[in-house]
């Protein structure tokens, strides 16, 4: 409520959290890799499919989140393509966001393919029509989840209640 702000990483709090993760490193869960690779090694690593877990922000691995899901639906010539139109559309959409919205004062527009594309649209909603503008970003967020439930009622609840039972009767593998 004050605003207050300050590091973890040096907090008596934080050594269970390291002490774990040494635990968990030792025991091998973690790879021996990952406080050495650059930030090619760690994309290509996510990008593979084989990791089960990180804190990372979304912008830093989001290509890499669609590479894993196009590469399963139709191998690695899609992951290929859909991974770099996305970055095009990032750069694009990014100079297009830092135009309109004057962050170019700032150092630019650092965003992933959702802050460069849907947070531009609700931006411009909101910048041109004020008011307006904001409460039809609301309305869309409030719709969004009863139009999903509304697609599926039975299993809307089903996929944080229960997974498998979820992907048994949506025939998930």
């Amino acid at each position: 409520d004050d605003f207050h702000t300050e590091t973890f990483i040096d907090k008596p709090y934080a050594k269970p959290y390291y002490k774990k993760l040494n635990e968990q490193f030792h025991k091998g869960l973690i790879s021996k890799d990952t406080f050495v690779m650059n930030y090619d090694q760690y994309i290509a690593q996510l990008s593979s499919g084989t990791v089960l877990g990180m804190f990372d922000q979304t912008w830093d691995f989001d290509n890499a989140t669609f590479a894993v899901f196009a590469n399963k639906a139709s191998g690695l010539k899609a992951a290929a393509i859909l991974t770099f139109c996305s970055g095009i559309i990032q750069v694009v959409f990014g100079a297009i966001c830092a135009s309109v919205f004057q962050t170019y004062q700032y150092g630019g527009w650092h965003g992933n393919f959702d802050i460069s594309t849907v947070w531009l649209v609700g931006g411009l909603l909101q910048k041109y029509l004020g008011f307006i503008g904001y409460a039809i970003g609301i309305i869309a967020l409030l719709a969004i989840p009863q139009l999903q439930y509304r697609k599926d009622p039975e299993h809307y609840f089903l996929a944080v209640e229960d997974w498998d039972a979820y992907k048994a009767a949506k025939g998930i593998e």
